[in-house]
């Protein structure tokens, strides 16, 4: 059964490519995603990394837990979905809004 793990305090340069090459040294690693949506005035991130069994993802939050990458020491979690709150929600929904109205400010002054 696959694992995700919830990663903060991640650098702004920290790429996919490093996490994932730190991570598969405890395993195959199924997904990566650097949570690059919030605002710039922070210094961190947040990460997901899923990893493809528990066993391998519980060995690499023993270890990782407080390892130092790019100037940070990463905080890991057990991500889980069940429990998800707003924020985990808005931190990875990237949905299309294709279908939302857009608005040109011309537009609003010409009524």
């Amino acid at each position: 059964m696959e694992a995700k793990i919830w990663i903060s305090n991640v650098d702004r340069s920290t790429t996919e490519e490093e996490l994932e090459a730190l991570f598969s040294e405890y395993g195959r690693v199924v997904e990566v995603i650097i949570d690059r949506e919030t605002e710039e005035d922070t210094k961190t991130l947040n990460a997901l990394v899923e990893m493809a069994n528990e066993q391998e993802a519980a060995e690499a939050m023993e270890t990782l837990d407080g390892y130092r990458l790019n100037r940070r020491s990463l905080e890991l979690d057990w991500f889980d979905e069940e429990d998800e709150d707003e924020d985990y929600e808005s931190d990875f929904d990237y949905e299309d809004d294709e279908d939302e109205e857009v608005v040109w400010e011309d537009e609003e002054d010409e009524d």
